[in-house]
């Protein structure tokens, strides 16, 4: 039988009146062998007191595998718990347990937590102070970190989308895996770090869990700033929620499962349902530069025709009536378009979210106005805005801020405002005819939410037709490809050649 290995990791600082009584109360004995190998892993933070050696002289005096470090320097209590996450991880644990040296959360709750564990599939559970089970005030809790603690987890629920009953809790168990898939080490080195942490769990898909602890209040001394601590844990349970929008980004919270799938918008007003209502049965499509079959198909579905010219298709498309070409449209010449372009006469032309995602967008729309299949098509164009109002607003604060997803999504290659697009499109012979603001995908960051959501999205609708520039998080352009000069002359001589 494979047994488990835990990590006991016990933070320290200036806990020498505590740290001893600390160690002897860890039930080890209670976790039986055959499941368990348990090690207990001390980290002195450069204490001024004498913490670290009376924590060294337990090595010899408790029959447990036990290591104690000192850091030659301060690193804070989120630094200290980088190095034990480290640790933990580089010796591939199975799960870490989080203790304080100073007495205020009972090492008699590890079997607790570890049972929690392995209930379900849980990648973290929190010592909950806070159930109702836990009587924090009977256990000495000076009610002004009582009432603080439930404001801050009922403001911290709210933003981030969570029904924990304690954020601020010091006790907690992690699977180690789950460690290895977040950031861990950009966060705060100091007591936020265990809200920022809470957040890179759930963005990575992990499922959180609490159990109620006993509470005791003791001599212990808190070394916590409460209101530097407060401010700083709701900005980053903003920047968090803003991260989700798509409007602020943090490498700390780009910790997400892996989606490389481009979500679809086609249930409300979007860049997706706006070009999907334009086609009609009898359409023929050129769809240029998408390479998501789930976005295309919903025109394969509605069209008589449908043909995309890409460098990749992500995925199969089993259509009779869907053709793909691979070729990059930014880098094909007017010739070989035209060449795979000349069985068909096109009706409709649709760029949809991809103008941005080219360097050289000029000669894309030039090769367009060259070849002969689509000079009477109509082109429906959309880009992110990037005047967008949180946008601007952002840049008024002195952010510009790249995300993976959204008008900064990082595989942008361009940015594009109201004038810049209607601008390139002119020089580039395209007759705009009409202009569409669209509004924020609310639904895609308020998926538990809906009503919100399309409160939102009316809003937005609203304000856009105030002003387009400043409100709309997308432009739709749509309208006619004028033909190039050659082909005018070419039907000016034909024309002449009947007279």
């Amino acid at each position: 039988m494979v047994r488990t290995k835990v990590l006991i990791f016990v933070v320290a600082y200036n806990a020498e009146e505590h740290i001893e009584n600390v160690l002897r109360r860890i039930p080890i004995g209670e976790l039986p062998t055959d499941r368990y190998e348990t090690e207990i892993l001390v980290i002195d933070d450069s204490s001024s007191d004498k913490t670290y050696e009376i924590a060294h002289r337990m090595v010899d005096v408790l029959r447990r595998k036990l290591m104690v470090l000192k850091n030659p320097q301060n690193l804070g209590y989120g630094g200290n718990q980088k190095l034990g996450y480290t640790y933990a991880v580089e010796n591939n644990f199975d799960y870490v347990i989080l203790l304080h040296g100073d007495a205020q959360y009972a090492p008699e709750e590890i079997p607790a937590l570890l049972k929690k564990v392995r209930e379900k599939d849980y990648v973290a559970v929190f010592g909950s102070r806070m159930n109702k089970l836990s009587d924090p005030l009977g256990g000495g809790m000076p009610l002004y970190k009582y009432v603080a603690n439930r404001f801050l987890t009922a403001v911290q629920n709210f933003v981030v989308g969570t029904k924990l009953t304690e954020y601020h809790s010091g006790y907690r168990l992690y699977a180690v895996d789950i460690l290895r898939q977040i950031p861990f080490r950009l966060n705060s080195d100091g007591f936020d770090f265990d809200s920022e942490i809470i957040m890179q769990v759930i963005l990575a898909g992990g499922e959180v869990t609490e159990v109620p602890i006993k509470v005791h209040y003791g001599t212990e001394v808190c070394h916590v700033n409460g209101v530097d601590y407060a401010i700083k844990i709701l900005i980053a349970s903003l920047q968090y929620r803003l991260q989700k929008f798509r409007i602020f980004y943090s490498r700390r919270f780009t910790c997400e499962q892996a989606q490389e799938i481009y979500e679809d918008k086609l249930g409300f007003i979007s860049s997706h349902s706006l070009p999907l209502k334009l086609i009609e049965s009898s359409d023929t499509v050129l769809i240029l530069g998408q390479e998501w079959p789930h976005l295309i198909e919903p025109y394969v579905k509605k069209a008589k025709t449908v043909v995309c010219v890409s460098l990749t298709l992500k995925g199969e498309i089993k259509a009779t009536n869907f053709f793909h070409f691979a070729a990059d449209p930014s880098k094909i010449s007017v010739e070989d378009l035209s060449a795979v372009l000349n069985n068909y006469t096109f009706t409709q032309v649709l760029l949809v979210d991809v103008l941005e995602r080219f360097a050289n967008v000029e000669k894309v729309l030039d090769v367009l106005e060259y070849v002969p299949s689509i000079v009477e098509a109509r082109f429906v164009v959309t880009v992110p805005n990037v005047a967008f109002l949180p946008i601007r607003l952002m840049l008024l604060l002195g952010h510009f801020n790249y995300n993976i997803r959204g008008i900064l999504d990082q595989s942008n290659k361009r940015l594009f405002t109201l004038h810049s697009i209607k601008r390139l499109l002119k020089e580039s012979r395209f007759n705009v005819e009409r202009i569409d603001g669209i509004p924020a995908p609310y639904p895609l960051a308020l998926k538990e939410n809906n009503f919100a959501a399309n409160l939102l999205l009316r809003l937005n609708s609203f304000f856009i037709k105030i002003s387009k520039g400043l409100f709309a998080y997308q432009i739709m352009c749509t309208g006619t490809i004028q033909p190039s000069s050659k082909a005018l002359l070419e039907r000016a001589m034909v024309l002449s050649r009947d007279d």
